[in-house]
C-alpha cells in the first residue's frame, strides 16, 4: 500500500495544482493520511474494509467509492473529506492499475 509520504506527496502536488478548490491545505492532508492513520488509532478502525470502504484481504483489495460518497458523514466539500477521496483514489490505482 502506498505509505504516508506517497500520500502525502500527491496531496500536497493536488494542492499546487488545484489552488482555488483547497481551502485549508492542512485539512485536505489530515483526509489524505486519515484512511490509514485511523486503522492504527480505533479498535473499529482495524479492518481496512471499514476505513477503506471495500474489501481487503491479503489478496483482495477494493475500495468503492461510491459506499463513500453516499455515506452520511462525508461531507464532500469539505478539504478533509476530498483528501480522504484522494487517498481512497490512490489506493485504487495503485492496487488496480499499478500492480496489473
Amino acid at each position: 500500500m502506498p505509505g504516508f509520504t506517497i500520500h502525502i506527496a500527491i496531496a500536497k502536488e493536488y494542492v499546487e495544482k488545484h489552488k482555488n478548490e483547497i481551502k485549508n491545505e492542512n485539512e485536505f492532508i489530515e483526509g489524505t493520511i486519515a484512511p490509514d492513520l485511523n486503522e492504527e488509532m480505533t479498535e473499529i478502525a482495524k479492518n481496512k474494509s471499514v476505513t477503506h470502504y471495500g474489501k481487503w484481504g491479503k489478496y483482495q483489495v477494493e475500495t468503492n467509492i461510491k459506499e463513500f460518497l453516499e455515506d452520511e458523514k462525508v461531507k464532500i466539500d469539505k478539504d478533509y473529506w476530498k483528501g480522504y477521496l484522494l487517498h481512497l483514489i490512490v489506493d485504487h490505482y495503485f492496487y488496480n492499475k499499478f500492480f496489473i
